[in-house]
């Protein structure tokens, strides 16, 4: 039977910093600690949180609002991706590094890209230049 390689552990963090008793769940239920994984499982591990959370958001599931749908969406679909990230198994590795890696991958050339183009500078200015039209005609109006 073909078992993954255990996920890299911190040099810094060998021990655990979650409190005894979910460090002790965490071992019960065969899942990793994602306080003693290097930096770069530990990217997967949210990359896939939040890809099961996206993809639970954009399912039109939950008629509680935006708030509450935002909310059940980190709740469920982050918390199940997450546990099956943290599994320690095939099925744990495989969401790891298929689901995770890229994730962080896309995160890191959408951030690439932003600092290319300045996406965030341009809209603001452009907001902002909006915003100073909008109420010049109001305060034109109001004349």
């Amino acid at each position: 039977r073909w078992s993954p390689p255990p996920p890299r552990t911190s040099s810094a963090l060998t021990t655990s910093k979650l409190p005894a008793a979910v460090a002790a769940q965490l071992e019960e239920l065969d899942l990793y600690d994602p306080t003693t994984l290097a930096r770069d499982d530990r990217q997967e591990v949210l990359g896939t949180a939040a890809v099961g959370a996206l993809g639970l958001f954009l399912l039109p599931l939950f008629e509680v609002g935006l708030l509450g749908d935002v909310a059940l969406s980190v709740l469920l679909g982050g918390g199940a991706a997450s546990y099956v990230a943290l599994r320690k198994d095939e099925v744990g590795d495989g969401a790891r590094r298929l689901v995770g890696k890229t994730a962080v991958t896309a995160a890191d050339k959408a951030r690439e890209y932003e600092r290319e183009q300045q996406l965030t500078a341009k809209s603001a200015a452009k907001a902002k230049e909006v915003a100073s039209q909008a109420w010049a005609e109001l305060k034109k109006s109001l004349e």
